[in-house]
């Protein structure tokens, strides 16, 4: 759940700051990759300018 919350503050610049661009490396337990898959999905659908 924490990491649900903390991926699209990370997307938008939050973290690393406004102009670095970020490449998200996620990983789960296979039994959570179903998830996983669906923030992905979540994260390409908003489409942060600074994910790539």
């Amino acid at each position: 759940q924490i990491g649900y919350a903390l991926v699209p503050m990370i997307a938008r610049g939050v973290m690393l700051g406004p102009d670095q661009p970020v490449i998200l490396h996620m990983l789960d337990i296979p039994p959570a990759a179903e998830a996983l898959n669906g923030v992905k999905m979540e994260l390409v659908d908003a489409a942060f300018p600074l994910l790539k």
